[in-house]
């Protein structure tokens, strides 16, 4: 019964021509992936796909890491939101992070403005790669936030991205 009344009302909301491919697709914030050896530095993008949901104006994401791999977070403005690019748009937003414990690090984007975050690469994050780490693929894991025009949650999905460290 339930599997009809979810068909029937797929076949509706298509014949009113509703779009489903918000809720198939929705907005993501992501953390990208980087290699490197022991004792190097990576940098990864954080990239933003979509508004399907309605209009983001603010982001944040913890992102959890490996201590014994990975240490000294730092992210930076970057891509759409460089300053460079932004000039004459209107948007000027802002990129900070913070470790507010070990193997934590916590990214906001963010602004004085209401104009919706662009997507593409919005910042960068930086790690320093220990000189013990071991070789394999070490996860970082993102769950976002993300905030509209009133306040509102407006429902980012987070994709996890990694550090593949090369054996010596």
């Amino acid at each position: 019964m339930k599997s009809l009344l979810t068909t029937l009302c797929t076949v509706a909301a298509l014949a009113a021509g509703v779009s489903l491919a918000a809720d198939a697709v929705p907005s993501r914030l992501r953390v990208g992936k980087a290699r490197s050896g022991a004792d190097g530095t990576v940098t990864l993008p954080i990239r933003f796909s979509g508004q399907p949901n309605g209009v983001v104006i603010g982001l944040s994401g913890d992102v959890t890491f490996d201590t014994t791999v990975l240490a000294n977070p730092r992210c930076d403005v970057a891509g759409v939101l460089d300053p460079r690019r932004q000039r004459g748009s209107g948007v000027t937003k802002t990129v900070v992070c913070s470790e507010p414990r070990p193997g934590l690090v916590r990214i906001g984007i963010f602004g004085l403005d209401m104009g919706p975050i662009p997507r593409g690469t919005l910042a960068t994050l930086t790690f320093d790669v220990l000189t013990g780490a071991r070789p394999g693929r070490h996860p970082l894991t993102i769950v976002p936030g993300s905030s509209g025009p009133t306040g509102e949650d407006m429902g980012v999905a987070g994709r996890d991205g990694y550090v593949y460290v090369r054996p010596r």
